[in-house]
């Protein structure tokens, strides 16, 4: 079924809405996971990266 979404916010501001989406195709490859990772530029400076409100669910 067409029936997912994915919707991402950065700093307040709506950036992806997308509705009706098929995920996957077979019961065999269903997302189990969420991954959120961080990337460096290398710099010699601190850098912060701060994540709040995240929300996975399944019906």
């Amino acid at each position: 079924q067409s029936n997912g979404s994915q919707t991402l916010w950065v700093n307040g501001v709506k950036k992806i809405d997308m509705q009706n989406m098929r995920w996957r195709t077979t019961t065999d490859l269903r997302a189990n996971m969420l991954r959120l990772d961080n990337w460096t530029s290398y710099v010699t400076k601190t850098e912060h990266l701060w994540m709040d409100d995240i929300t996975v669910w399944r019906p």
